[in-house]
């Protein structure tokens, strides 16, 4: 099985995110704090796309689920929650997409203002050609409240990435603040 990796841009995020903490149950990304405002970084909740299973988590605050494997790449949505109380979700965006096409190989295909959750966030969809010379696509979300942060990354193969876009949209309606 062939992977190209883009989840190492996701590393990017920790220069800009701090404090990670979740709690996973199966199928589910989030933490457990109950009502309005979100508190901490745990303080959320999420529900990835049918048929992504998650995996061993890999950092504190970072879950993984992996899709079906097409076209040689496995599809993956890694979800990350932290505390930023400096940024807005459209410079933290920004600050990212920077650090990421400073990097050979990248292209920004579009990226925008969003909201998630009656909360202000950040999209953006980049490919990146590997040294295989497959291309990966990377769609992006980044939502803050309070100071809470939860990035979203659902990377596939470039030709694939439309059908996941709207997997992921679908499922990003089971985002919410609190449990």
């Amino acid at each position: 099985m062939v992977r190209i990796s883009l989840l190492a841009f996701v590393s990017l995020l920790s220069l800009m995110v701090t404090g990670c903490s979740s709690s996973h149950q199966s199928g589910q990304a989030g933490g457990g704090q109950t009502s309005g405002a979100p508190k901490d970084a745990s303080d959320w909740s999420y529900t990835p796309p049918e048929g992504f299973q998650e995996q061993k988590q890999q950092t504190r605050g970072d879950t993984v689920f992996l899709g079906p494997t097409e076209d040689g790449f496995t599809s993956n949505l890694r979800v990350k929650g932290g505390t930023n109380n400096r940024q807005s979700s459209e410079q933290v965006g920004k600050e990212i997409l920077q650090k990421i096409t400073a990097q050979s190989g990248v292209t920004v295909k579009e990226q925008e203002p969003y909201s998630l959750s009656d909360s202000d966030a950040y999209t953006w969809l980049i490919s990146k050609t590997g040294k295989s010379g497959k291309v990966a696509s990377q769609r992006q979300f980044v939502v803050m409240k309070n100071g809470v942060v939860v990035l979203f990354t659902m990377t596939a193969s470039d030709k694939s990435i439309g059908k996941w876009d709207q997997a992921l949209a679908d499922s990003l309606k089971s985002f919410h603040w609190g449990r």
